[in-house]
C-alpha cells in the first residue's frame, strides 16, 4: 500500500518535529528514504488488510488515525536519521566525502539484495562477493550505517513478509517458517516475539478472527529496533 500525502500536511508533521525548520511549499526533503520500525510498518499492514476486507464500509475515522500515526512516526524517524547523518563533525576532505558516500552506497546496495533475496540462506562472503566488498568490510560498514548487522536486517525483512503471510486465511506457521529461511517453527517463532513481543500465533488468530482491537493492543507493545 502506497500512500499520497498533501504538502500541507507534511509540513504541519514536520513543523511539529522540527518547529525551528521553516517548513514551506517547495520544501525538498533532505532523504529520499529512511528507517520504519516494527510498529508503523505493522499499523500500516492492518490498514491495508482492513481496508482490503471492508472496502467502502470501511471506517474512516479508524483509517485515517492509523495513517497519520503512522506517517508522523516515520517521518520522525527519517528526519532523525537525516540529522545524525548530516551533523556537522568539523572540517571534511573530499576524500572523506568520498569514503562516506561510497560506505552509504554499500549499504544500499546490500540492503536492495537482501530484499531480492530475503528467504535465501546466503552466507556473509556470498552477500560481499555479490556487492563487490570483503566480509569484514561489508560487516563493518553496513553496522555503522544501519546502526544492525546484516543478519539482523535480513531477519527484520522475513518477520516483516511473514507478518503479511500470517493476515491471510489458512496460513500454516510451520511452512511460513520454512519458506523464509527458517530452520524450524521454534525458530521462527522466537524471532518473531523477539521483534513484535508477542507469538506469531497470537497475530494469526487475532487477525483471522477480524479482531482489530487485539491487533492493535498487540501493536503497541511491537519493540523499536535497537531498544
Amino acid at each position: 500500500m502506497f500512500l499520497a500525502v498533501d504538502l500541507d500536511l507534511l509540513a504541519e508533521v514536520l513543523w511539529g518535529l522540527d518547529p525551528p525548520a521553516r517548513v514551506r511549499a517547495g520544501f525538498r526533503f533532505r532523504f529520499g528514504h529512511g528507517p520504519v520500525d516494527p510498529g508503523s510498518y505493522f499499523t500500516q499492514r492492518l490498514v491495508a488488510r482492513y481496508l482490503a476486507e471492508h472496502g467502502s464500509a470501511a471506517d474512516p475515522l479508524y483509517v485515517e488515525e492509523a495513517l497519520y500515526e503512522v506517517l508522523a512516526r516515520v517521518l520522525g524517524l527519517a528526519v532523525s536519521a537525516s540529522v545524525s547523518a548530516t551533523r556537522p563533525g568539523g572540517p571534511r576532505r573530499p576524500a572523506w566525502q568520498r569514503t562516506r558516500l561510497a560506505h552509504a552506497r554499500l549499504a544500499e546496495t546490500t540492503k536492495a539484495l537482501l530484499t531480492v533475496a530475503v528467504a535465501e540462506r546466503s552466507s556473509l562472503a556470498e552477500v560481499a562477493r555479490a556487492v563487490g566488498a570483503s566480509p569484514f568490510h561489508l560487516a563493518r560498514v553496513f553496522h555503522a550505517q544501519t546502526g544492525t548487522t546484516i543478519h539482523g536486517y535480513r531477519n527484520q525483512l522475513r518477520l516483516r513478509y511473514c507478518l503479511e503471510r500470517l493476515c491471510t486465511p489458512g496460513t500454516d506457521l510451520t511452512e511460513t517458517a520454512l519458506s523464509f529461511g527458517y530452520s524450524s517453527h521454534g525458530h521462527f517463532s522466537d524471532s518473531f516475539r523477539a521483534l513484535f513481543g508477542v507469538p506469531p500465533s497470537r497475530v494469526r488468530h487475532a487477525a483471522q478472527a477480524r479482531d482489530m482491537r487485539e491487533l492493535r493492543r498487540i501493536l503497541e507493545v511491537a519493540p523499536t529496533p535497537g531498544t
